[in-house]
């Protein structure tokens, strides 16, 4: 499977590079009418953790152009920041339609994911990921994007039952098996390092990276990037997929900071790294501002809030991170527990 690479520091000029690239190597081909989904990331209201409106825009301009009906959906990490993802991400100045996955009662099964019934509307889905470093994952890009196909709270159920990051991504490759996409487009440009994937810190990766197949983009950046352990990469080519073929040659990339938490959490380790060096959420109540979002966000149950405070339960929490990936004002980090302290 090819990935196709192209040199980008700024967010001019995107419709053409676009459009110039799936014609000139005929990557996707449309029908005057059809239905075209872009499925962007649209994490939180946090303009550093969701795609670029330009990336929006200029992907959802050149399928009008090529005749096609377009919309945009996701299903936030946390349904609270709606109206402020609709702002940051200039959803209403994109000249196509939006909404998110939001009812869990609309879902279809397929291979035992719930996923939003609507995407059998279209006749072409288009996936578009931003680079960006992740607490759980290592790195979350194409296939990790399509965790958003799973509306509201069911996304929770699967941290519970894949807390570490390989089970966590042998799911991911069942759910991009299940999921068809037609095109990946990925905004490499400005990502995030660091605490990702709402808390880090911006880096200039300076290009764009388009694929029919999400997971070979996946492995093709994460080896330009230099990331030595990426537990999506190192499973699918332990089942036997294909390295990728890549097109274009881009300068040597930066160095990129990794979050911590995932290289001490791998399977090998298991329960006596659990044991002997827990790394739970710890909060920072000046940072807090009571939005509540670890609170409605915890597979688990682990967190409540009393009289204005955080209150982590220790012994319920399974160190999934979904309660930093949702806050968007660093109130939570991960913490080198004391084996004393049960309770915060």
């Amino acid at each position: 499977m090819k990935v196709f690479f192209e040199e980008k520091h700024d967010y001019s000029g995107l419709k053409n590079i676009i459009g110039d690239t799936i014609e000139k190597n005929r990557l996707l081909r449309l029908k005057n009418g059809d239905r075209v989904l872009l499925k962007p990331n649209l994490l939180t209201d946090k303009p550093l953790a969701i795609s670029k409106h330009e990336m929006i825009k200029a992907a959802a301009e050149v399928f009008i152009e090529m005749g096609a009906h377009v919309d945009i959906a996701d299903s936030p990490g946390n349904a609270d920041s709606i109206d402020g993802i609709i702002r940051v991400a200039g959803l209403d100045s994109i000249p196509a339609g939006y909404y998110f996955f939001d009812n869990e009662n609309e879902k279809k099964y397929i291979n035992g994911f719930p996923l939003a019934k609507r995407i059998e509307d279209y006749d072409v889905i288009v996936n578009l990921p931003r680079l960006k470093t992740h607490i759980l994952t290592v790195m979350t890009m194409g296939v990790k994007n399509l965790y958003g196909f799973i509306p509201g709270r069911p996304k929770k159920s699967y941290h519970v039952s894949h807390p570490d990051p390989y089970s966590f991504s042998s799911m991911l490759l069942s759910l991009y098996r299940s999921v068809k996409t037609h095109l990946t487009i990925l905004d490499g440009i400005i990502g995030m390092q660091g605490n990702g994937p709402n808390n880090g810190d911006p880096i200039e990766t300076g290009f764009i990276a388009i694929s029919k197949d999400p997971l070979a983009l996946d492995i093709a950046v994460a080896d330009y990037l230099n990331v030595k352990n990426f537990p999506l990469r190192d499973l699918s080519m332990e089942q036997g997929f294909r390295y990728p073929e890549i097109i274009g040659e881009l300068p040597p990339p930066p160095a990129i900071e990794i979050p911590s938490g995932p290289l001490l959490r791998l399977p090998h380790i298991g329960r006596l790294r659990r044991v002997a060096f827990p790394r739970k959420p710890r909060y920072n109540r000046n940072n807090c501002t009571g939005c509540r979002a670890c609170v409605l966000n915890c597979p688990t149950g682990a967190i409540s809030m009393v009289y204005g405070n955080i209150i982590i339960n220790y012994s319920r929490c399974i160190e999934c991170y979904t309660c930093i990936e949702v806050c968007n004002f660093d109130a939570l980090e991960v913490y080198n527990l004391n084996l004393k302290r049960r309770f915060v």
